[in-house]
């Protein structure tokens, strides 16, 4: 069975917290350091719940919705980086990774992705806390 984990990065408190609670009323309330939200029909913009896709990277740092990825692409003989974001691609019903033109590598469980992320895949930040890291190049470059 799925692990299902989310987090929550507050925009007012300009904060990301692990989440204890969902409900179906859409507020931010905390206990004890953890994140209770409320989520109803009346969309707040003060802040976005993300989702746990259930890999890990190389580091062994949970991979979540939101979060800046670097991928090594190359080969045994040449190693090239590529930075990329997480996303889901609700199309596909699938984790993504997306470079910022767009183009996307899906996430899925076929093959062996127990060796692509322990190997190939490392966090390096997300996209609230450090837009900084988001590069502002294609990935044919």
């Amino acid at each position: 069975m799925k692990e299902l984990k989310f987090r929550v990065y507050d925009k007012k408190k300009k904060q990301m917290f692990d989440v204890m609670c969902l409900y179906s009323d859409r507020q931010l309330e905390y206990r004890d350091g953890f994140a209770v939200v409320k989520l109803n029909k009346n969309d707040s913009n003060d802040f976005v719940v993300m989702q746990y896709t259930g890999f890990k990277d190389k580091n062994n740092k949970e991979v979540y919705e939101g979060d800046i990825v670097l991928i090594d692409v190359g080969d045994s003989f040449l190693e090239i980086k590529q930075q990329c974001v997480v996303r889901y691609d609700n199309m596909n019903a699938s984790y993504c990774f997306e470079t910022n033109n767009g183009n996307k590598k899906y996430l899925t469980r076929f093959g062996n992705p127990d060796f692509f992320f322990k190997n190939k895949v490392e966090v390096i930040g997300n996209v609230y806390e450090n837009p900084e890291l988001i590069v502002l190049l294609s990935d044919d470059e």
